[in-house]
C-alpha cells in the first residue's frame, strides 16, 4: 500500500463530509469495507461492499442531518488504510 492509497481515502472522507456522493463513491472499490465494529454508537458494525455501504449511508444520513468525520493520524497497514475519526453529528428533526 503507498501514500497515494491514504490520500484517495482521505479524498473520499473529504467528499463524504462535502455530501459529494459522486466523487465519494468514486474512490471506493466495489469489494470495500466499512469496519465499525468498534464503534460507539448507532449503526456500529462491519459494512462489505456497495450495497451494504449504501444501505449504511442510507440509516446514516436519516438519523442525522450533520456529520463531519474528523480524522487523525490515518495510516497504511499492509493492504488497509486504517482510519481513526472522531465524528461530529446532529441528530434529525424527528429521529429518534
Amino acid at each position: 500500500m503507498s501514500q497515494e492509497n491514504v490520500e484517495v481515502v482521505l479524498r473520499g472522507i473529504d467528499a463524504y463530509n462535502r455530501r459529494d456522493w459522486i466523487t465519494e463513491s468514486a474512490v471506493w472499490r466495489s469489494d470495500g469495507v466499512v469496519e465499525w465494529s468498534r464503534a460507539q454508537g448507532p449503526l456500529k458494525g462491519v459494512y462489505r461492499g456497495e450495497r451494504e455501504r449504501a444501505a449504511l449511508y442510507d440509516a446514516w444520513w436519516s438519523t442525522f442531518q450533520y456529520v463531519r468525520f474528523e480524522t487523525y493520524d490515518v495510516v497504511e497497514a499492509g493492504s488497509e488504510v486504517v482510519v481513526p475519526n472522531t465524528a461530529h453529528m446532529r441528530a434529525a428533526m424527528g429521529s429518534k
